[in-house]
């Protein structure tokens, strides 16, 4: 065999080797297709009412059986859509866990109709879409309206509780079909509630109700073919209790602080459960005489001036607060004051000029002859008296600052 034909045949052969090894790489590969197309498909199995059923309520509750082992949606949970096949419309939306029946309840339906429904369920990589399937509504003869035998709160009923209320009522429907329940406002007919329903007690809550008022309400509860409305029922509402001020805190002066000025401002904190407003009363309890008023909210300071105490005494005070129903007192302070009024050199109970001018005199060295209450020079405490203890009088006097620095 001659090199040209031998090459020929090895070359052949390497086509026919490598044509099966293309065409066994295609064909893992597409059955790896196959097999991730199958992985992302849910399972869908009709639960009820089953195929061509007859004879079904006006409402009916529908539901499916839907499984997956690759859920990837941001809530962990198969999302199932219910669709009326005549329109496409949609009926409802549910979640659900894998291995689980999804189910909605469709209300108002037509007698001796014929529906047609399916489901989509997506699992976050892809939708699946169910079969078509299809029932047929009853008809509306022998039908028994549906009725209440109880209510709650019964007529005419006063509360306790003044912010909202629980209504409910034992529905009976001896079909023992699906109902469609709503509660309603009796003063203005408006819907408080509207939801399918089956026999035994059914609750809702009334909120943001005012306190101390009478209020109606009633049921209407629909079966698709027979309405039943019942009487009207009212309540009244509670009165709201009224929670007294906390007990007043952190008061300035401190208890039993000493040299204080002469005209201190006396001050403390204030709340109230209720966050009422506050009416803040500071008393004197040498003679228990108003000193004054602050109105403030809760959680606030409140605070007065006391002036023209004397020097070197003790005085005690308390407040009262009053949220226009509840008061609660303080408890009894005290504080003293200092044997000087800083910045009152010459010793007359004032702080003004003339004591600016003694405090530049006597830091020039004039020794003035009002110059009677030395401590009482160094206004901004540093430890020396010098002209900015002057300065600051004088601004103190013409009304620039109403506090010396410490």
């Amino acid at each position: 065999m001659n090199s040209r034909k031998y090459l020929k045949i090895v070359l052949a052969l390497s086509i026919c080797f490598l044509s099966i090894f293309v065409g066994f790489y295609r064909f893992n590969d597409s059955t790896q297709k196959i097999e991730n197309d199958l992985r992302f498909s849910s399972e869908i199995q009709l639960s009820t009412p089953i195929m061509g059923a007859e004879g079904i309520s006006l409402n009916t509750m529908i539901g499916v059986y839907v499984e997956d082992d690759d859920i990837s949606t941001p809530s962990g949970l198969l999302e199932v859509y219910f669709y009326d096949a005549s329109d496409d419309s949609l009926i409802g939306f549910t979640m659900v866990v894998s291995g689980a029946t999804a189910s909605k309840m469709w209300l108002y339906l037509t007698e001796e109709t014929l529906y047609e429904w399916y489901v989509v369920v997506d699992n976050g990589n892809e939708q699946t879409i169910s079969d078509i399937w299809s029932f047929t509504t009853k008809t509306a003869e022998g039908n028994i309206p549906p009725s209440i035998n109880e209510n709650f709160p019964e007529d005419g009923a006063v509360l306790t509780s003044y912010d909202d209320c629980g209504l409910s009522v034992d529905l009976s429907d001896t079909d023992d079909e699906i109902v469609v329940l709503s509660f309603c406002n009796g003063f203005d007919d408006s819907i408080l509630s509207s939801n399918g329903a089956f026999n035994g007690f059914m609750s809702i809550t009334w909120s943001g109700l005012e306190e101390d008022t009478t209020y109606e309400w009633y049921v209407i509860v629909d079966d698709g073919i027979d309405q039943f409305i019942s009487d009207t029922w009212t309540f009244t509402t509670g009165i709201a209790l009224q929670n007294p001020p906390d007990e007043p805190y952190n008061p300035y002066p401190e208890d039993d602080a000493l040299d204080v000025g002469i005209n201190p401002e006396l001050s403390v904190t204030v709340s109230d459960l209720d966050n009422d407003e506050l009416i803040v009363s500071f008393y004197d309890e040498s003679d228990y005489s108003l000193i004054g008023k602050d109105t403030v909210a809760s959680g606030e300071i409140a605070s007065i001036s006391w002036s023209g105490l004397s020097k070197e005494t003790t005085y005690n005070w308390y407040v009262s607060v009053d949220d226009g129903t509840e008061s609660t007192m303080s408890d009894l302070w005290s504080f003293t004051t200092a044997s000087f009024i800083l910045g009152d050199v010459n010793d007359d109970n004032s702080i003004n000029i003339i004591d600016a001018l003694v405090i530049a005199q006597y830091f020039s060295g004039l020794n003035p002859t009002g110059f009677l209450v030395p401590e009482a020079a160094d206004v901004n405490q540093n430890g020396a008296i010098d002209i900015v203890d002057a300065l600051l009088v004088a601004q103190y006097d013409s009304g620039l600052i109403d506090e010396f620095p410490s």
